[in-house]
């Protein structure tokens, strides 16, 4: 078991099954980068949406590879959503990480 309390770089993270999705507004201070993973595993797609300064929208697929998106200046109120596309099950983790300057 890895714990991540004493991880300096970490904001925070999820787990939830594909068809409920995630949805996150983590409160992230301007001037410092950050960093998104997301892996989904299972079968099928999801759509992850990234609204901030320079919206994000992508497919990814459920197949265990990790899609990671940079955050460089991430706006005021930064919002992460995943949505399941039709057929697609498993589980969806997520995790936002302070970028080590």
């Amino acid at each position: 078991m890895v714990d991540i309390s004493d991880d300096p770089g970490f904001v925070e993270a999820g787990l939830e099954r594909v068809g409920d999705g995630f949805h996150s507004v983590p409160d992230l201070p301007p001037g410092t980068a950050y960093e998104l993973a997301v892996v989904c595993t299972g079968s099928g797609k999801i759509t992850l949406s990234i609204a901030s300064k320079t919206p994000v929208r992508r497919t990814v697929d459920c197949d265990g590879a990790p899609f990671r998106q940079r955050l460089t200046d991430p706006a005021d109120k930064l919002r992460i959503d995943a949505a399941a596309l039709p057929g697609a099950t498993g589980m969806v983790a997520w995790r936002v990480d302070r970028v080590a300057q």
